[in-house]
């Protein structure tokens, strides 16, 4: 059996803000690249994590068996190389958390490691501490994921529904009328929102509470990947395919089957998960026995599915199945009377986890927040909170730190930062914004990038502050 100290920098230092359960050998690097090499090992350093370092995924295949990390960095410089990708994630436990990492990539090579079933891609030429923080992070994820499997299953850790707008609890009442049915419910709204929230709150209300709660990001996969986590497979169905594993259907348990963002299947997964909702009954890939699918399925899209009926994009057979019940949670920015209560919850929950004092956000900080626009909704405002906990020594955090946040990564002149101290929100926003994508020399992929933000949620900051109008 492996032994995993070995190669591993094994650190015993705490650092305030690192999740306490995190193992040495939660973290595994696949990495050939000296450049890469350097890089990564400066992230390690900085966040004091351990890694457990590995030059080819054949290496690395049998250690991921065994001892079941919860964050896997696969250096990605060649097209050769995103085949790493597919081979570790079959080899791998459902849960674990896949990043892509190289240096200036293409976009085609950034597009197949994504494909190839990569979660995010990591730059080597962003800054060391912002990804330390980021790599931290997950790893406390997936130690709490870890933490909650033991000793009961998972989904039985209760959430907590934080709302005091009547449009929010209309939505959480009509939510549990119909938990106790096994009606299919199908959760619309934008990214952030907290759609998968409310899915595990409906579980816990249901006659399937004792049961497992499993979530899947469809739009994250690539549709043969997806096919095999929902699934499962035989022995030899697939390149890698080393012995039979259970897929979502079987791993549920009679439980709750959350299919996220729904919308982003192909259509030949879509007549695929059609059937199950259909007949009850699945196959593993390559297998040829008829498994019952004893499970309830609540899904969930930031699209509009009507639309994408109407526009061919998304069969109507389908739709019609998911849509027994619909949901629709509105954004952040509609539901700004929430925004205390939210902000309370995760200064309490996050200083409990990252082993730091508890703060308080002063009453103008408060309405500061309830001014912003929240592109990325509830999820935004969550790491929001995180990043002030860390960065603010004040017991009570305050309308200058909250300024001061948006404005930290903007060079500018003493002059610059007066004008910025009595600007609005959305000015010093507008100043970032422009100013990064002016350094970027209008290039929008690399702008949001840099920004940490998609594409989309980019184009939507542009029109809303009027850059380049």
């Amino acid at each position: 059996m492996p032994d995993p100290s070995i190669g591993a920098e094994r650190i015993d230092r705490r650092v305030p803000g690192r999740c306490r359960s995190v193992r040495a050998h939660d973290l595994v690097i696949v990495n050939r690249d000296p450049e890469v090499k350097i890089f990564l090992e400066k992230v390690i350093r900085i966040g004091e994590l351990s890694g457990k370092w590995f030059e080819n995924a054949t290496e690395a295949s049998g250690y991921l068996e065994v001892f079941m990390p919860g964050l896997l960095l696969v250096s990605v410089e060649c097209a050769g190389q995103v085949e790493d990708i597919g081979e570790l994630r079959g080899r791998a436990a459902p849960g674990l958390s896949v990043m892509a990492v190289g240096v200036d990539p293409s976009r085609d090579l950034v597009v197949k490691a994504m494909a190839a079933g990569a979660h995010d891609f990591l730059f080597a030429e962003s800054s060391a501490a912002e990804l330390s923080d980021k790599l931290a992070k997950l790893l406390c994820i997936a130690a709490r994921a870890r933490s909650v499997g033991e000793g009961k299953s998972p989904g039985l850790e209760r959430v907590e529904l934080i709302c005091e707008s009547d449009r929010m609890k209309k939505i959480i009442s009509l939510g549990e009328r119909v938990a106790a049915s096994d009606a299919t419910i199908l959760i619309q709204g934008e990214s952030g929102t907290g759609k998968e929230v409310l899915a595990r709150h409906i579980h816990q209300n249901s006659r399937r509470a004792g049961k497992n709660f499993v979530a899947i990001n469809c739009g994250a996969l690539p549709e043969s990947l997806l096919e095999s986590e929902l699934f499962g497979h035989e022995r030899g169905a697939f390149t890698g395919a080393h012995g039979r594993r259970q897929g979502l259907f079987e791993m549920a348990g009679g439980g709750t089957v959350f299919l996220d963002e729904v919308g982003e299947m192909t259509p030949a997964m879509q007549v695929k998960v059609l059937r199950v909702l259909q007949s009850r009954e699945f196959r593993r890939l390559g297998g040829t026995k008829l498994l019952e699918a004893d499970v309830r399925i609540l899904a969930a899209s930031n699209k509009d599915l009507r639309s994408e009926v109407r526009e061919g994009r998304f069969r109507i057979d389908l739709f019609y199945r998911l849509n027994v019940v619909t949901l629709e949670l509105p954004p952040l920015r509609e539901r700004c009377s929430d925004i205390p209560g939210l902000v309370a919850h995760f200064s309490r929950r996050l200083a409990v986890e990252m082993d730091l004092e508890e703060r308080e956000f002063s009453p103008r900080a408060l309405e500061t927040l309830a001014g912003l626009q929240w592109e990325g909704n509830v999820r935004e405002l969550e790491n929001l909170v995180e990043r002030l906990l860390l960065l603010c020594d004040r017991r009570v955090i305050s309308t200058v730190d909250i300024t001061e946040h948006l404005q930290q990564e903007i060079s500018r002149s003493p002059e610059e930062t007066t004008a910025l101290s009595s600007a609005s929100l959305d000015e010093v926003k507008r100043a970032h914004v422009s100013r990064v994508l002016h350094a970027n020399g209008g290039n929008k992929m690399k702008t949001a990038r840099q920004l940490g933000i998609n594409v989309k949620t980019l184009y939507n900051l542009i029109r809303r502050l009027g850059i380049g109008s």
